[in-house]
């Protein structure tokens, strides 16, 4: 089985140092050349495989770890989603409602969750994969 994630900001290296911990390779990417970013992932382990875009949206299972905006050019790379996993370990909170084509009866149930979540300080968004990612203060997530 094959991973990638997608974006290698402060979620996406947390995501590669839990595979690192575990040993299992991963690729990453990022719209930036491989290079750029090379010695970062090195840094964290010999598992962890700087890719281009469309060399990583190959993978079995696909995290993306990007802002929501960016969502539209992963997709462009991406041939097709059947047969992958794919995990968006972000989430879309801060993103008008409007940009995400929701019907007013979602809208409403998601400023209820918009206003609970800003009331609990420990809200770390790690949605779908948390227990690959350990909430650290060096985060920078409230």
């Amino acid at each position: 089985m094959s991973y990638a994630i997608i974006g290698f900001g402060k979620l996406g290296q947390a995501l590669a140092k839990a595979f690192a911990r575990s040993g299992i390779e991963v690729s990453v990417a990022t719209t930036r050349a491989p290079e750029s970013f090379a010695s970062t992932a090195a840094a964290i382990g010999p598992g962890i495989i700087p890719k281009t875009l469309a060399e990583a949206v190959k993978a079995y299972v696909v995290f993306l770890a990007v802002c929501f905006e960016s969502h539209r050019y992963v997709a462009k790379a991406l041939p097709t989603s059947e047969g992958k996993t794919i995990v968006e370990v972000t989430n879309a909170y801060g993103v008008p409602l409007e940009e995400l084509g929701m019907t007013a009866q979602r809208r409403r149930l998601l400023r209820l969750r918009e206003t609970l979540v800003s009331r609990r300080s420990n809200w770390a968004g790690f949605r779908a994969v948390g227990c690959l990612c350990r909430r650290t203060e060096t985060a920078g997530v409230s």
